[in-house]
């Protein structure tokens, strides 16, 4: 990748990936122009120094500024609606609601209130909706966050929640597409994150499954010696884990579908498409089996699709991959929710 300080980097980094894309300037309009990713085995989960500095073919000397979107359990988003818009005003409110909300007496938190309609910042002399998207995370994992990012000599202009960039574009998609209710599903190490969009509504629920059950169930339906062993058969490209995939995902496909029916009892609505932006190409089984399980369709994008839907530019010499899902998110993360 060019190291010509003229352009600009984007970086995205989620549990298998980490994905690079350089534009030809900081702020809209440009052009994208590189496109690149990182994935599992090669990179494992932890930053690396060296490994991020040759994805980027940059040297180790001084710094290069990128903007970050990051899809980590570490970050915090909740929905929250507000008797009044006038009870918001007061400067505690939301602190103390965050606190409740993480059942925590830390006040070393960041965090940002949007509308939950447009995506705006919360101003309270303009508020005029009291349904609101609260997202932050505590300053200690911020830091920690940070300083492995500066580690790879890169240094973070911003550091963003990428869930917030895909329900940007989910949106999008709908207002193209006509009215429905798409579940996303971010899988973490030890947990995973649901999103439910439907109009100007957002859901949200942490559910306690994640890659690292899933990956103790294969072990144990195959006898395996080590977690290590059963990660690589999640992520391999000949390993067939078909015959076993109902069993190995039944924890998480218990609590997505336990989910669904609560929206689909309180609306009378089913969900519609089902989008899983952090699942790598080998794992394209998972999302058509979580799709049958509610009665949906998986949602495939194409890069050069959601560029055009999100008016971003791409070059026509850019080399994209047979496997998009994982580097959407860093298209999303170009434009504003």
């Amino acid at each position: 990748m060019s190291s010509n300080k003229a352009n600009a980097l984007f970086v995205y980094i989620q549990q298998s990936a980490i994905v690079v894309a350089e534009t030809t300037h900081a702020s809209p309009p440009f052009e994208v122009i590189k496109l690149n990713r990182y994935t599992y085995p090669e990179y494992a989960g932890t930053l690396s120094d060296y490994s991020l500095l040759k994805t980027l073919g940059l040297e180790k000397k001084g710094f290069r500024m990128a903007k970050f979107s990051l899809s980590d359990p570490r970050f915090f988003v909740f929905e929250h609606e507000a008797e009044t818009t006038l009870k918001t005003k007061d400067p505690e409110y939301f602190p103390l609601l965050i606190k409740r909300e993480l059942e925590t007496d830390n006040d070393a938190i960041i965090y940002q209130v949007l509308e939950s309609h447009n995506g705006n910042l919360y101003d309270a002399e303009k508020v005029t909706d009291k349904h609101f998207i609260v997202a932050g995370i505590e300053e200690d994992n911020i830091v920690a966050i940070q300083d492995n990012i500066v580690n790879t000599s890169l240094y973070p202009q911003k550091i963003e929640l990428s869930t917030l960039h895909n329900i940007g574009l989910l949106r999008k998609y709908m207002e193209n597409e006509g009215q429905m209710c798409i579940m996303m599903l971010e899988i973490y190490d030890s947990d995973s994150l649901i999103t439910l969009i439907e109009g100007n509504e957002v859901h949200f629920r942490k559910i306690s499954s994640g890659e690292r059950l899933i990956c103790e169930m294969i072990k144990a339906e195959l006898s395996l010696k080590d977690y290590e062993s059963a990660r690589k058969l999640l992520y391999s490209n000949t390993f067939d884990l078909s015959d076993i995939a109902p069993v190995i995902t039944g924890p998480l496909l218990k609590e997505v579908s336990a989910m669904a029916g609560q929206y689909e009892v309180k609306t009378g609505q089913s969900i519609t498409k089902v989008f899983l932006p952090t699942l790598s190409s080998t794992q394209s089984w998972m999302a058509g089996l979580i799709s049958n399980k509610l009665g949906s369709t998986a949602l495939e994008f194409k890069i050069r699709e959601v560029a055009e839907l999100l008016n971003v530019s791409l070059s026509s010499d850019l080399e994209l991959p047979k496997d998009e899902t994982q580097m959407i998110p860093i298209i999303a993360q170009m434009t504003k929710f």
